[in-house]
């Protein structure tokens, strides 16, 4: 009996071992639908769905937990609980970055206890590369809010079909309104004096000039920052726009200040001869964006022309130009519009006292200002509500709510007709219409005939504008023309809908 107990002992089968085996193999929790890497743009949004299975169960039999990094390559810095079970939707706003951040699936088995990681790396891109940025109301003008959108005719080296769009920017950056109604915009590369190396947006409002980062679109300077002097103290801005290859150009106030981009991040106010000086406005100024470009303006106060050289506009003085060529009288003249045409002129749309219209060219921008004009056939520009003209030919647009008309202007010849275009919806009203062209112009030292990155649409397509008071929806409208002509081509660049009341737009750099 001693000895069968003791075998017992040795052999260990005299029990049942009630225990699990160390060796047993629990099965495997397969993830699929998670990439190893995820490439997306920054304000885009991210949906995936993952499949969680293991020998006959599935997601629904687990815990899972999304989380992601806040900052490339730094784990201890992360949203923890970004999102539960096998879907995430997450609008990205992690900063555009070369290194990846970490998107990390927990799959947790509640019956052992045992989890399942599985990582992905997110490269997140700028979405604000090249393309058109919107500016949009939806209240009337108390805030605003930008959109972007990318695609073959606005994007260089574009190779999708598809367009990228990226809402409501102003928002997911700064989590909260901009405040104002957004009249102008411009994307701008300026300097510390050393070499180009900041890219900024800077938007104008009734009451205030801002710089955006390009990238988050986040607020990185207001107003007096934005300035060399303190004394400035009111910043209602119509106006933004790059001239004379290194010249940042703003109306302020009614008055030109200038930013030297090769050498300087702030404004100065340019030199003006007569009281008072806050004389110009959005619809009364016009300047040309070429190597040496100038910046010129009607004075509907003083009835008088004013250019300034763009080379010299931080610190020069504007020079008075004499009417006296145009043959009518300019005073009481009322500025309708402005713009460049072809040989470096610039352009102006006057009606005078009389009800006529005239086109005043100031042409021979390389040298003397030489003043020309065109009479043009009223036709329906009493009712106009916006004028284009274009810098590589003999063109001008000018749309009624409802209409759109081309003029050449050829040779002291002038032929009028109507476009045969129109919006989507008769509710529809135009708001505004421009040639597009790349945002590089005028910057960068970059002359528009060898730029290194041109799209075939540049200078070839009109951008246009439509709001509907129904819907409350804006939309914008591009549209090849015949640089001959002025009438639009059978090709079709699209319609881009979803906005608010569209007050602003820009091409942004590459």
């Amino acid at each position: 009996m001693i000895l069968l107990s003791a075998l017992c002992l040795l052999a260990g089968s005299c029990y049942k071992d009630l225990s699990t085996p160390a060796d047993h193999e629990i099965p495997d929790i397969v993830v699929t639908g998670l990439a190893p890497e995820i490439h997306v743009t920054y304000g885009e949004e991210l949906d995936i769905t993952v499949q969680v299975s293991q020998e006959g169960r599935t997601a629904s039999d687990f815990d899972l937990v999304w989380s992601i990094d806040l900052n490339p390559d730094r784990q201890a810095d992360r949203i923890e609980e970004l999102e539960t079970g096998p879907t995430l939707h997450y609008k990205v706003a992690n900063r555009p970055a070369d290194s990846p951040y970490i998107l990390r699936l927990d799959v947790t088995d509640p019956r052992t206890g045992l989890t399942k990681v599985v990582y992905s790396k997110l490269y997140v891109a700028s979405s604000l590369g090249e393309g058109l940025l919107v500016a949009y109301t939806r209240d009337g003008g108390k805030t605003s809010e930008f959109d972007f959108f990318a695609n073959e005719y606005v994007t260089y080296g574009y190779e999708s079909e598809e367009t990228l769009f990226t809402r409501e920017i102003y928002r997911l950056a700064n989590e909260n309104t901009f405040e104002g109604k957004v009249l102008s915009m411009a994307a701008i590369v300026d300097s510390d004096g050393a070499s180009y190396n900041e890219m900024r947006i800077l938007a104008g409002t009734d009451d205030h000039l801002f710089a955006l980062d390009p990238l988050t679109f986040k607020q990185t300077a207001a107003d007096a920052a934005l300035f060399n002097s303190s004394i400035q103290s009111e910043f209602g801005t119509t106006a933004i726009f790059n001239f004379a290859s290194y010249q940042t150009g703003a109306l302020i106030g009614g008055r030109l200040f200038v930013m030297p981009t090769l050498m300087d991040r702030v404004f100065s106010a340019a030199s003006f001869p007569l009281e008072p000086r806050n004389v110009m406005h959005a619809h009364n100024s016009a300047w040309a964006a070429f190597q040496g470009g100038n910046f010129a303006f009607f004075d509907e106060v003083h009835a008088r022309f004013f250019l300034i050289y763009g080379w010299s506009a931080h610190q020069g003085a504007f020079e008075e130009i004499s009417s006296a060529p145009l043959g009518f009288s300019v005073q009481g003249a009322k500025c309708i519009g402005t713009g460049e045409m072809r040989g470096k002129s610039l352009a102006f749309l006057l009606c005078d006292a009389t009800g006529t219209y005239h086109v005043c060219i100031i042409g021979d921008m390389d040298t003397a200002p030489r003043m020309s004009p065109v009479t043009i056939p009223q036709t329906a520009l009493d009712e106009a509500v916006s004028v284009a003209f274009c810098d590589n030919c003999d063109l001008m647009y000018y749309a009624t709510p409802d209409e759109l008309y081309v003029t050449l202007l050829a040779a002291g010849r002038v032929s009028n007709r109507k476009v045969n275009w129109a919006p989507d919806s008769p509710d529809e009203r135009i708001t505004s219409i421009r040639q597009y062209t790349q945002g590089f112009k005028g910057t960068h030292n970059y002359a528009i005939d060898w730029y290194p990155y041109p799209i075939a649409t540049n200078r070839l397509q009109m951008i246009i504008t439509t709001y509907n008071d129904k819907t409350g929806e804006g939309k914008v409208y591009l549209r090849p023309f015949n640089v001959s002509t002025g009438l639009f081509t059978a090709k079709d660049n699209g319609t881009y809908g979803g906005f608010g009341e569209i007050t602003a737009l820009c091409p942004t750099l590459r």
